[in-house]
């Protein structure tokens, strides 16, 4: 009897646990995602100031740039947690995203722009969740193998690229 009240209590606890267990896992999934996503704008960004100049003098970092974004792409378009991907984007989008707009209202650059430009120019970049849908337009509703540039993104055009 000692053994079966015990098991049960056990069984208790580890249900009542559990739900934790899997909050932290969702939590330390997003942020990862999120990481991915972030280190994806970079190489974005890299690669497009890069690819402006000429090869002959900078051949190598455009090869290094371009790999690292393509390789990115690849990741989050084709790897095995593409669904995760997916599914972060549309909670991220979507009317219930709450949650994801904590600094979602400073500029998330995704292409390379000259770093004197003027004020005006920058808060002309898209956020955060912007740059979220872009991803999502870009590589799943477009089926692209990179990200369309902000003034080719319909929902984008309001900025005046």
């Amino acid at each position: 009897m000692k053994n079966y009240i015990f098991n049960i209590l056990l069984g208790l606890i580890i249900v009542a646990l559990l739900p934790e267990v899997t909050i932290g896992q969702d939590a330390s999934k997003t942020k990862e995602i999120r990481s991915q996503l972030s280190h994806l704008c970079g190489y974005s960004m890299k690669y497009d100031e890069f690819v402006q100049l000429p090869r002959a003098k900078y051949g190598e970092q455009i090869d290094k740039f371009e790999k690292l974004y393509r390789d990115q792409i690849k990741k989050i378009k084709h790897g095995p947690d593409r669904d995760l991907y997916f599914e972060f984007l549309e909670k991220a989008t979507g009317p219930d995203s709450l949650k994801y707009k904590v600094g979602s209202g400073m500029p998330f650059p995704y292409v390379y722009f000259y770093t004197l430009l003027s004020k005006s120019r920058v808060d002309k970049m898209p956020t955060r969740i912007e740059y979220y849908k872009v991803v999502k337009y870009s590589l799943f509703t477009k089926d692209k193998e990179e990200l369309i540039h902000p003034r080719d993104i319909p929902f984008l055009r309001y900025k005046e690229w």
